[in-house]
């Protein structure tokens, strides 16, 4: 639940290092790819940094910043080519070191989120070497120990823990990270404590780590208690992000109309990000419940807003012998 906080570190600091620099019409859509990304709307921010380019080509800075739309966009080779091009050889220019960092930055996350844990450790060093742009160290440091919980080793968690808590003794993300160590040890009590320091110094995402333990606990009242807290307290949340764990909770736990109800919800919310899990779990929730005809409808749906999901494809082709 970091990285829209991050992003945004991400996005002060590139509008930062150009505002005053650019033709009005390259900015103009630029800044407004900046303000769809923030909020999410991957399409639409995807449009607008295309038409910034399409107005000022030599621009590195829009080239990362349609590089952190890909990866909202889950299209993590077209971000990697976008990060991987607006790297620099110029060593003495401030403005392309930190061009650099971000897109090291950029290349890190890619590559966690692809499953390539070494590469992105190295492409976060990569970044954390450059000077420039101090601030967003920590931002950096953060996703270097996200890394490290995917590939569980705690260890070199603690350690980064230790490095941010020399930069910043009072970053509540801290309780955060320790606790997710904790709950991934399945020591649920220790964990659950590190949530509420981090709830008690204004981190709502404490709550949302309270609702993922909670459901490893197979508590669903409190899960979704929590869920809602976060959504409520949080304004950062992505509440249709938030209806498509808990509904995937639900499918898993069979109990397919409540999913239902939580897909409803979250569809409501029309954020991008989220909405292809929970029309993918509205399929499985109608196919839990026998009910065929509806999964099929819901299938061909999806197919046209995600044609190349081979599962459902799959998932599509069984249903269809079923009536």
């Amino acid at each position: 639940m970091w990285k829209k906080r991050f992003m945004g570190i991400l996005l002060l600091v590139m509008a930062m290092s150009v505002t005053g620099c650019l033709g009005m019409t390259s900015r103009y859509y630029y800044e407004s790819a900046m303000h769809e990304l923030e909020q999410q709307n991957y399409d639409s921010a995807k449009g607008e940094i295309e038409k910034a380019i399409e107005s000022e080509s030599d621009k590195k800075e829009y080239y990362i910043c349609r590089g952190m739309v890909e990866v909202g966009l889950k299209d993590y080779k077209k971000a990697e080519e976008d990060f991987k091009n607006s790297i620099s050889d110029d060593k003495d220019s401030k403005v392309s070191l930190e061009n650099n960092k971000n897109a090291y930055r950029g290349l890190g996350i890619v590559n966690m989120y692809n499953g390539n844990y070494d590469q992105a450790i190295k492409y976060f060093d990569d970044a954390l070497k450059i000077k420039e742009l101090s601030s967003i160290d920590i931002d950096i440091l953060k996703y270097k120990a996200e890394t490290y919980l995917k590939n569980n080793s705690y260890d070199e968690v603690e350690k980064i823990c230790s490095e941010i808590d020399k930069i910043d003794k009072n970053n509540s993300d801290l309780y955060v990270i320790k606790g997710r160590v904790l709950l991934a040890k399945n020591d649920y009590d220790k964990a659950e404590a590190e949530f509420d320091k981090a709830i008690s110094n204004d981190n709502m995402s404490g709550y949302y780590y309270k609702a993922i333990l909670c459901g490893k606990k197979k508590d669903s009242e409190n899960m979704i208690k929590n869920y809602q807290d976060y959504m409520d307290k949080d304004s950062t949340a992505s509440k249709s992000l938030v209806y498509g764990e808990i509904s995937t909770y639900m499918v898993k736990e069979g109990e397919y109309k409540e999913a239902l109800k939580m897909i409803e919800e979250g569809l409501k919310e029309s954020k991008e990000s989220g909405i292809q899990t929970l029309k993918y779990n509205e399929i499985a929730a109608y196919e839990g419940l026998l009910d065929y005809k509806t999964a099929i409808t819901k299938s061909k749906e999806y197919l046209k807003d995600y044609p190349d999901d081979e599962n459902v494809k799959n998932e599509l082709a069984f249903l269809q012998t079923r009536v």
